[in-house]
């Protein structure tokens, strides 16, 4: 929903254009500000913006708090802005927040966004495996989203499912119900306590936090923990089915080659993860491409076109 200033800029106040690129997901949100020869200006990194976390309520204090303090001084009039954000897409009052700040330009979607603009390709699938997880099948201008439906109703693929089943493991061993695992001594060091003791703790920190233990099914993993391995195998499995979905939505033959990029957190471990995913994919045959740019770098990406549309 793209907004502009109907005074148009003069010759000499267009080279006083900046661009202002956010990225906004489950575990932090990125304010990357340059000028209109792509020279960096500054980046900060603030915590988590998703609405669905935190409430809209902080989601846009955040956000005002890091285009004040990355903006300083710089008008925001003479400011293109654009906001990849996750978790927003209920939420119309977003469209009055942005507006009230004046920017000469400015337009917002999902995170998806930005990763969208920095992949030259026609016919792709776009996995997201970070706090959370979504799955996209895109074709031209066609977007089918499989998945992403938040904590309550994903079932595997990110940060919060390995998290949630690394912290389930450590109880489940605690109280005899489940198998012996090392998975529940690589949580109790991080947590300095027992895991039953900590279940308060679990609960008041939230997503996020839960997330963070995702890294105790790799290192168990790694370890041959067959309580790690059977983990890890599931929530592979998961994404597996959503990109045999995405390709049977796209794909026109059998023998056409479909690239599959991944971004998020997780994809910092595809040593383990791209093989387990792999070898489910049965839909037909693929490219595993880890994303090599950060996202705010296509909300910047998605800023500048906003310029370009314009002249």
């Amino acid at each position: 929903m793209k907004k502009e200033n109907n005074n148009l800029l003069s010759e000499e106040n267009k080279s006083k254009i900046y661009y202002l690129g956010i990225d906004g997901g489950g575990t932090k949100t990125v304010f990357k500000l340059t000028d209109c020869n792509n020279r960096e200006i500054g980046t900060i990194v603030k915590g988590p913006s998703n609405p669905n976390d935190i409430g809209i309520n902080n989601c846009l204090n955040l956000l005002k708090c890091g285009i004040y303090e990355i903006c300083k001084d710089i008008p925001f009039s003479s400011v293109i802005m654009f906001a990849g954000l996750s978790g927003c897409g209920n939420y119309p009052n977003i469209f009055d927040f942005f507006n009230g700040f004046g920017f000469y330009s400015f337009d917002y979607g999902t995170d998806i966004e930005s990763l969208i603009s920095n992949i030259n390709e026609e016919k792709y699938i776009l996995v997201i495996m970070g706090t959370g997880f979504v799955t996209f099948a895109v074709n031209g201008n066609t977007r089918h989203r499989i998945g992403g439906w938040g904590q309550y109703f994903d079932e595997g693929g990110c940060g919060y499912t390995l998290g949630k089943d690394a912290i389930a493991a450590g109880l489940s061993d605690f109280d005899g119900s489940g198998e012996k695992t090392l998975i529940t001594k690589l949580i109790e060091d991080k947590i300095g306590e027992k895991v039953n003791e900590h279940l308060s703790v679990f609960y008041q920190r939230g997503k996020k936090y839960i997330a963070e233990f995702a890294e105790c099914i790799f290192l168990a993993a790694e370890q041959n923990d067959d309580k790690a391995i059977y983990i890890l195998k599931k929530n592979c499995l998961y994404v597996a089915e959503k990109i045999n979905t995405a390709i049977n939505l796209i794909k026109e033959s059998n023998e056409e080659k479909i690239p599959i990029y991944f971004s998020g957190g997780l994809i910092n471990r595809n040593d383990l993860v791209f093989p387990l995913i792999k070898k489910n994919i049965t839909a037909g045959e693929c490219r595993l491409i880890p994303v090599d740019f950060e996202p705010v770098d296509g909300a910047l990406k998605c800023a500048m076109k906003l310029n370009d549309n314009k002249e």
